[in-house]
């Protein structure tokens, strides 16, 4: 069921983790975060031998990567008699609650050296994976190293992109640095424009993107004359809220809602609640569209050096949490971007 690239990333960090454990001697034991449908988390059963437990925090990815799992077993059960095993878990990710399912997966076994992986995890999941691997370093069981891909950062929390100074307590990133980079920073941080032209699929894709970006920036346009046009006309807003604006939320559209700006007003004052005369039988203003549309260009082709200094900060950070013992960190390039995998580089934590 997997997709040429998801098959590309699944294989590619199989093989590098294969390496890593050549290097680690009686690891057998790997905690998959964020496993979404289980692709990497069969792949280390399956292919590695290992056991395995796949944790996400959405009770359907867990449910469908276990049906996926069982049709497998079911399929090719001659072939996994002792080699390894596979245990899922849903679980709201934070640090404690990370350390915790793994404490429970390895109570009574001893001090077990696990390896903990993530293939794209999400906003604030990768920084929340780095504090419980520092903070467990030398308890119950041991981290015997990590291979972390992150992807977007738009659901990062809010205070993970904090301006310094920091609190001693607050194990953030840049705990010794000046490096200031916002939530509205990091959020177009994940694009690859040099991939956009590869293909008319990827072509049209990025289109799709950038449509959702400016029209959503010119109905919020719409939305503040019609207040403006509410307020002029004595209508009052509702009384849990003093400022109409303040109460329209979108939301997620699917794709066809985008198929052209007449289809995408209709649907977005559907969700929203909201008229918007005279707008829907023509176009937006086009220079201004024009004009957010290079706004938005210009932003996604400084998204990889604003990556570039989120990765750094975070190899930086590891760096400083780990005082130098006996692990290291490194930045390693896991996939080919021609592949479409924009999200390509992995924070590996291993012995010297």
């Amino acid at each position: 069921g997997m997709s040429p690239k998801k098959n590309h990333e699944v294989t590619q960090m199989i093989t590098y983790i294969r390496g890593l454990l050549s290097s680690l001697p009686g690891v057998h034991h790997v905690v998959d975060v964020g496993s979404g449908q289980g692709y990497l988390s069969r792949a280390l059963r399956d292919t590695l031998h290992l056991h395995v437990l796949a944790i996400d925090g959405d009770g359907a990815q867990t449910q469908g990567a276990e049906r996926r799992a069982a049709k497998v077993q079911k399929g090719k059960a001659h072939e996994h008699a002792g080699a390894g095993s596979l245990t899922h878990k849903t679980v709201r990710i934070t640090p404690d609650t990370l350390k915790s399912a793994v404490d429970e997966w390895t109570a009574g076994q001893g001090a077990v050296p696990v390896l903990v992986v993530a293939l794209h995890a999400c906003g604030s999941l990768t920084p929340d994976i780095v504090r419980c691997c520092l903070a467990q370093r030398r308890e119950n069981w041991t981290l015997a190293g990590a291979v972390l891909v992150g992807c977007c950062y738009n659901l990062i929390v809010p205070s993970d992109c904090d301006p310094p100074p920091y609190t001693e307590d607050s194990s953030r990133p840049c705990t010794l640095h000046d490096l200031v980079l916002t939530e509205h920073h990091v959020q177009l941080a994940a694009q690859v424009p040099s991939q956009w032209t590869r293909t008319e699929e990827a072509l049209r894709a990025a289109e799709l993107a950038m449509n959702k970006v400016v029209w959503r920036a010119l109905l919020g346009r719409w939305v503040g004359l019609t207040s403006r046009a509410r307020e002029g006309a004595g209508v009052k807003p509702p009384s849990d809220t003093a400022e109409p604006r303040a109460r329209v939320r979108l939301g997620k559209l699917g794709k066809a809602a985008y198929a052209d700006w007449a289809t995408f007003l209709r649907v977005a004052s559907e969700r929203t609640g909201v008229a918007f005369p005279g707008a829907a039988s023509r176009d937006p203003d086009l220079a201004l569209r024009r004009r957010l549309e290079v706004v938005y260009v210009m932003r996604c082709l400084l998204g990889p050096v604003v990556e570039s200094l989120v990765l750094l900060d975070r190899m930086v950070w590891v760096q400083e949490g780990l005082g130098g013992g006996g692990m290291e960190v490194g930045l390693v390039n896991l996939f080919d971007q021609g592949t479409g995998s924009g999200r390509n580089v992995a924070i590996v934590i291993a012995p010297r």
